[in-house]
C-alpha cells in the first residue's frame, strides 16, 4: 500500500490516493492500531465523497469490516471522536498518519469473528 500509494500521490490520482489509503487504515485496524487507522478510514470517506467516487464493492465491504471492528474495539465515545478527527484533516495529513508507525500493539484481542 505504501508503494502504491507513492506512484498515486505523484501521478495525482485521488481515487488512487484514497484506495492505497484505505488499505492502509485497514491494516493499522487489524494489527492494533484501531484508533491511527480509524482516523485515516475516516479521512478516506471524507476524500471519496470529496471526488465523488465510490470504491469497488470488494474494497467497501473490507472497508466497512475494519470501520465495523475499530468502532466494536475502541467503544462509541472513543471511535466517534477519531472518526470526527478524519475529516479535518488534509490529505496529506491523511497520508501521514497513515504512514506512522510501522510497529503493531501486541496484546489485542481478536473480533469474535476472527478477524
Amino acid at each position: 500500500y505504501e508503494e502504491s500509494l507513492a506512484l498515486r500521490r505523484e501521478l495525482g490520482d485521488k481515487l488512487g490516493i484514497a484506495t492505497s489509503l484505505a488499505g492502509l487504515g485497514r491494516v493499522a485496524v487489524s494489527v492494533g492500531r484501531v484508533e491511527q487507522g480509524t482516523r485515516v478510514l475516516a479521512a478516506v470517506a471524507r476524500l471519496l465523497g470529496d471526488i465523488g467516487a465510490v470504491p469497488a464493492a470488494e474494497d467497501r465491504l473490507s472497508y466497512e469490516r475494519a470501520v465495523d471492528f475499530a468502532a466494536e474495539h475502541m467503544g462509541e465515545e472513543e471511535f466517534e471522536r477519531a472518526w470526527q478527527q478524519g475529516p479535518a484533516t488534509s490529505v496529506e495529513q491523511a497520508v501521514e498518519c497513515a504512514l506512522q508507525g510501522s510497529e503493531p500493539i501486541i496484546g489485542l484481542e481478536p473480533s469474535p469473528n476472527g478477524t
